[in-house]
C-alpha cells in the first residue's frame, strides 16, 4: 500500500546503512565494484557517502575476501534467497540484532547516490516499511529505508523459492516514495554504461 499522503508518527532516522555488493558483474566482464566512475571506484564512492550519514556502514555480499581494503564489516547474503533479496534479508537480520527499528539499504552500483538524497530520506522517514525513491515512475528498491518489521514478509518470499521482483514485494508493504530532483539513476552494469556516464559528465550544460 502506497501511503503517499499519510504520515504515521515520526520515527528517528536509521543509524545503520548496508551496501549490497553481491552482484556477479557478468555483464561487465570484471568486478564492477572496483571500476572507476567519476574518478572513484563504485564501491568506495557508495561507502564514503554512507559513512558521512550513518554511524555504522556494512557491506553485504556473497563472501568477504575481496573487501578487506574497505575496512568495513562484511555480512554474508542470506543463503536461501537469490539476488538482492538475500542481501536485504541479511541486512534486516543484522539490524534486528542491533535492536534498531530501521536501516538504509543501497546497491553498491547506484552511481548517483549523494548525501543530499540520503538526508532527504532521513528527514522524511515516518516509520513506513519502506521509504524510497522513484525511478522512471517506478519504485527503486535498492536505495531506501527499510523497517525491520518488514523482515517477515521478505522471508516469506524467500521460502517460496519462486521468481520475484523486489519492487513488487515492496508494493505489498506500507511504503512511500519521496520526490527527488533526479528522476533517472545510473546503475552501472556494462562497459557501455561507463562510456555513457562519462559522456554525460562531459556534455555541455
Amino acid at each position: 500500500m502506497n501511503n503517499t499522503d499519510s504520515h504515521p508518527n515520526i520515527k528517528s532516522a536509521p543509524r545503520s546503512a548496508y551496501v549490497l555488493a553481491g552482484g556477479a558483474s557478468s555483464r561487465m566482464g570484471r568486478d564492477k565494484l572496483f571500476v572507476s566512475v567519476d574518478g572513484e571506484p563504485l564501491l568506495a564512492h557508495t561507502l564514503r557517502i554512507c559513512r558521512a550519514a550513518f554511524e555504522q556502514v556494512s557491506i553485504v555480499a556473497k563472501d568477504s575476501e575481496k573487501f578487506s581494503e574497505f575496512k568495513a564489516p562484511v555480512l554474508i547474503d542470506f543463503p536461501d534467497a537469490p539476488g538482492p533479496l538475500g542481501g536485504v534479508i541479511a541486512a534486516l537480520n543484522d539490524c534486528t540484532q542491533r535492536s534498531e527499528d530501521s536501516c538504509f539499504i543501497i546497491a553498491a552500483d547506484l552511481a548517483d547516490i549523494d548525501e543530499a538524497t540520503i538526508q532527504t530520506l532521513q528527514q522524511n522517514y515516518h516509520g513506513e516499511d519502506y521509504l524510497g525513491i522513484s525511478e522512471s515512475g517506478r519504485i527503486q528498491p535498492l536505495c531506501g529505508i527499510y523497517a525491520t518489521k518488514a523482515l517477515s514478509e521478505f522471508r516469506k518470499v524467500a521460502l517460496r523459492n519462486e521468481p520475484y521482483q523486489l519492487w513488487r514485494i515492496i508494493e505489498g508493504l506500507n511504503y512511500r516514495l519521496t520526490p527527488m530532483q533526479k528522476t533517472s539513476w545510473r546503475n552501472i552494469n556494462t562497459p557501455e554504461d561507463i562510456h555513457q556516464s562519462c559522456n554525460r559528465e562531459e556534455a555541455p550544460r
